[in-house]
C-alpha cells in the first residue's frame, strides 16, 4: 500500500466503523423499547371515597420493568388488590396485572398500543372486561386511571381519580 495513501485510509476506516457502531446501538435500542414514557406513573396516588382508601404505588425496579401494588382499603378490610408489572419488551411495553382471586392470581397481559407524553392506552381485546386500561396524567399531582370494554354485551368504563402523595 501506498503510504501517502494509508492516513486517508485510517480515517475511512475509523467513519466507517463509527457509524457501523451507532447503527448497531441504534437497533438494539429500538428492538427493546425503554419505560421513559412511563415514568411520570412512578410514585404514590391516592383517593378517599365513601367505598376507601385506593391506593396505587409504582416504583422503578430497573430500565424495562417497573412494579405496581394497587388497593382499597376501608376500616380493616382490603376490598382489592393486585399486583402490577409494567415491562418493556422487544415487542412493545406491557401492563400485566395479577388481581387476587382472579385468573388464578397469574399475569393478564395487556399491551401498550397509544401514548402520548401524559397517557398510556393498553389493550387486550381477548380479555373478559377490562379490554383496555387507560392511565392519564391532566397534571403533575394527578392521575386518571380509567377500566373500559364490553361485559356481557355491555359497554362499561370506570374512572379511578388519584392525587400524587409522594
Amino acid at each position: 500500500m501506498n503510504l501517502r495513501k494509508l492516513p486517508i485510509f485510517l480515517i475511512t476506516s475509523l467513519v466507517l466503523i463509527s457509524c457501523g457502531n451507532r447503527t448497531s446501538k441504534s437497533t438494539v435500542d429500538s428492538e427493546t423499547p425503554g419505560l421513559a414514557i412511563c415514568q411520570w406513573i412512578e410514585g404514590e396516588w391516592t383517593n378517599k371515597s365513601e367505598q376507601g382508601l385506593l391506593v396505587e404505588k409504582w416504583s422503578r425496579l430497573n430500565d424495562t420493568c417497573m412494579s405496581g401494588l394497587s388497593f382499597l382499603i376501608n376500616g380493616k378490610d382490603t376490598l382489592f388488590s393486585e399486583k402490577i408489572r409494567l415491562c418493556a419488551r422487544s415487542k412493545g411495553i406491557f401492563y400485566l396485572p395479577a388481581v387476587q382471586g382472579q385468573n388464578e392470581n397469574q399475569e393478564v397481559s395487556f399491551e401498550l398500543v397509544r401514548s402520548t407524553s401524559d397517557s398510556l392506552v393498553f389493550e387486550n381485546l381477548l380479555h373478559d372486561f377490562p379490554q383496555r386500561i387507560i392511565y392519564a396524567h391532566p397534571a403533575t399531582d394527578s392521575l386518571v386511571a380509567s377500566i373500559e370494554g364490553t361485559e356481557n354485551g355491555i359497554q362499561r368504563k370506570e374512572f379511578f381519580r388519584m392525587l400524587k402523595t409522594r
